[in-house]
């Protein structure tokens, strides 16, 4: 529990800080109010997920992967959300998952036309379902974390980027199931409308 209040803690800096540091910028340049209004829309299509519980278990997907969607309030400011998908089968039972992440990514410089490193805490909502013999059974949860990243743009066109990123992720304990963490590297495509 004390880890989860530290994750918790060191996202709230890092919203702060960033917060602040927007903050300054805008006095200093001028940037600010009307310098966002576009849109990011990406897909990540890849990730290797490595699990930071006993036992520990390392996943590879490629294909499908997260949709995502994030709007610039500012020039490197932008708020993300993204949306997973999931359905397995096997003997008669099925699983059924949809899991939501809300992030706020703070660039760390303006220019989208160039290589841009950013900052993403995130929160995190999930609802699984599982039927097995005519019987469902639904969990939701929450979690938090925070990834570090880079978009990097394609050679032809700016508007299109490479994006790849580290990401922690901490799921609450929900009933019966325990905390989880992991650690995450993924990789997609972006396309921005400016």
């Amino acid at each position: 529990m004390r880890h989860l209040r530290n994750a918790g803690l060191a996202v709230l800096v890092l919203a702060l800080s960033a917060q602040a540091l927007f903050a300054q910028r805008s006095v200093n340049t001028g940037a600010g109010a009307g310098a966002g209004g576009f849109w990011e829309f990406g897909v990540d299509f890849a990730a290797l997920v490595f699990g930071m519980n006993t036992p520990s278990a390392t996943s590879l997907t490629v294909g499908g992967g997260s949709v995502r969607a994030g709007r610039f309030i500012s020039d490197v400011l932008s708020v993300e959300p993204r949306v997973d998908l999931g359905y397995s089968s096997s003997s008669g039972s099925s699983v059924n998952t949809l899991a939501v992440e809300i992030g706020v990514l703070y660039h760390l410089q303006s220019d989208h036309a160039a290589p841009q490193w950013y900052l993403r805490p995130l929160v995190i909502f999930v609802r699984s379902s599982v039927t097995s013999g005519g019987s469902t059974t639904s969990t939701n949860r929450t979690g938090i974390g925070a990834g570090f990243g880079m978009k990097r743009p394609t050679k032809k066109n700016s508007k299109f980027t490479w994006r790849a990123e580290a990401t922690y992720r901490n799921m609450m304990k929900s009933g019966a199931t325990p905390s989880l963490s992991q650690l995450a590297i993924s990789g997609g495509v972006s396309v921005f409308t400016k």
